[in-house]
């Protein structure tokens, strides 16, 4: 969660507290057409370039571009290559022992926290992240949810 929020490593300019611009699920789609499912990414522009994350149902994982500017056409997610891309997994479990749900995901709203139907209406980002043990069954999931207001909308345009 902190890695969407504020950026892998030193890198705060990556994170969603930085973004300028916030695409819709119906906007990715178009903007990024290598995504293989939209509805589960989260995809956002900072000063640094494009950021894309997406919740890859197949690897039970979370998945960002490893450049920001190298968002489209580049950014290229498939469940057995993994080019231009890096698993948020914890390190602890790159033998596969934590998995993402496919319960979670990420919501898009309006000031009035109302469901944003495109990319010029968001104002704030919800993100559920839904983790559990591979052993675990989804009663014992550690949920994580965070509700972002995007500040600097549209600042560098």
């Amino acid at each position: 969660m902190n890695t969407i929020l504020y950026g892998p490593g030193k890198t705060a300019t990556e994170g969603l507290i930085a973004a300028t611009r916030v695409y819709s699920s119906t906007d990715i789609a178009t903007f990024f057409p290598n995504c293989i499912d939209s509805s589960r990414c989260l995809s956002f522009y900072t000063p640094n370039g494009a950021i894309i994350y997406e919740l890859a149902s197949t690897a039970h994982s979370l998945y960002r571009n490893t450049i920001a500017y190298l968002a489209n056409p580049p950014y290229n997610y498939s469940p057995s290559t993994h080019v231009n891309c890096f698993d948020l997994k914890p390190t602890y479990a790159k033998e596969g022992k934590m998995e993402l749900c496919d319960s979670s995901g990420f919501y898009f709203y309006k000031e009035d926290n109302t469901q944003a139907a495109n990319t010029s209406e968001i104002k704030r980002v919800g993100i559920k992240l839904v983790i559990k043990n591979a052993l675990q069954n989804l009663n014992n999931a550690i949920i994580l949810y965070q509700n972002v207001r995007i500040r600097n909308l549209y600042s560098l345009e």
